[in-house]
């Protein structure tokens, strides 16, 4: 999938015989229908977790363990908790033992609160003092006459970036239609609006 490659080496993985033989086979069946980076993310960590975890060698699981492993599962990472109710469903669907459709509804009707993206990630913010600010404005004013075509448009940059706070790929997507003229009826005073886009660029 977009150059990538990767194999599963299932003698490396603490995972009973007969579980390995069923995860082969709902991965076959998951590369037929799904992308290669799916089954990266999902059913990959899925049997990291399994290994690693000690489920795998628990395997077959009891009433109890399924819901131990599929809270567990979600605890280790969502791609993992996916995949394990995929099996399940894929696994009731041919009847395969030891995966009951009993199991299956229960799972089904534990409901975790949905984790929203970047939530651990904590932004350090900088703000600029009163002194910055000084010195920004002094120097934006020292050079507003200035004729020479480059000090001009450093200038400008400078006051945008100022007064806007424009992300990077805004700023590298501007371009002369998005400078506004108007000009207002009720008086002879005129007004620019600088429209900033929201799309991100990609790049090349």
């Amino acid at each position: 999938d977009c150059g990538m490659e990767g194999k599963i080496d299932w003698n490396n993985l603490e995972i009973t015989a007969e579980l390995k033989e069923t995860l082969k086979g709902f991965i076959y069946n998951r590369l037929a229908t799904l992308s290669p980076r799916t089954i990266m993310s999902e059913d990959i960590r899925f049997l990291r977790f399994l290994s690693k975890s000690g489920y795998g060698n628990d395997f077959p699981w009891d009433k109890e363990k399924v819901i131990e492993v599929f809270n567990a599962a979600w605890e280790y990472e969502t791609g993992a908790y996916f995949a394990f109710k995929a099996l399940f469903k894929w696994a009731v669907m041919l009847e395969i033992k030891h995966f009951s459709k009993g199991d299956y509804n229960k799972i089904e009707e534990i409901k975790f609160q949905v984790r929203k993206p970047y939530q651990n990630v904590f932004l350090n913010p900088v703000y600029l003092s009163g002194a910055d600010e000084s010195i920004i404005l002094n120097y934006i004013q020292q050079f507003a006459k200035n004729d020479d075509y480059f000090s001009l448009r450093n200038i400008t940059m400078l006051q945008l970036s100022y007064e806007l706070a424009p992300r990077a790929s805004q700023i590298h997507t501007l371009n002369l239609f998005d400078l506004e003229k108007i000009e207002s009826p009720a008086s002879s005073e005129t007004y620019y609006c600088l429209w900033l886009p929201m799309a991100k660029k990609i790049g090349n």
